[in-house]
């Protein structure tokens, strides 16, 4: 319920704004059972956090959690920029869903360009390229240049 107010209010400062549009990423994580897309989606959130120096660190962002259980949802929100990182199991089709957003733009940032960059690696390193899908929302162009 709460992600839903956060969400709402986001929605409403955007349209405030006038913005039109945000630079986003979807990333899924291949499934498997959903105990084990859960301890993923646990173990992917738990390494973000823990890295120092990271986009997503304690240090850099803040974490806002909803659900219990195959419903529960992580929104980390980098105190630095306006970019935003939600996850959450995939229920339809099995597997981790992280959406990546930086409002306002076009196209990722410098900045949310390196978060991007080092969270792929991240993932890769963990689970393996090939269980890795990205699907890239920018107008006419990649998010990112690699």
């Amino acid at each position: 319920m709460m992600l839903r107010s956060l969400s709402l209010l986001l929605f409403v400062l955007f349209l405030l704004t006038g913005c039109s549009y945000s630079a986003k990423s979807v990333i899924t994580v291949a499934g498997g059972s959903a105990g084990k897309d859960s301890a993923n989606l646990e173990h992917i959130v738990k390494a973000l956090r823990r890295h120092r120096d990271g986009c997503f660190s304690k240090r850099n962002a803040t974490m806002l959690i909803t659900g219990a259980g195959q419903q529960r949802e992580y929104l980390i929100s980098n105190k630095l920029s306006a970019l935003d990182l939600r996850l959450s199991v995939e229920k339809s089709r099995g597997g981790v869903l992280l959406e990546l957003n930086e409002w306002s733009e076009r196209h990722f940032s410098a900045y949310a360009a390196g978060c991007y960059q080092q969270l792929k690696r991240r993932l890769a390193g963990d689970f393996g390229k090939s269980h890795i899908r990205v699907v890239e929302s920018c107008k006419n162009s990649p998010c990112r240049s690699d």
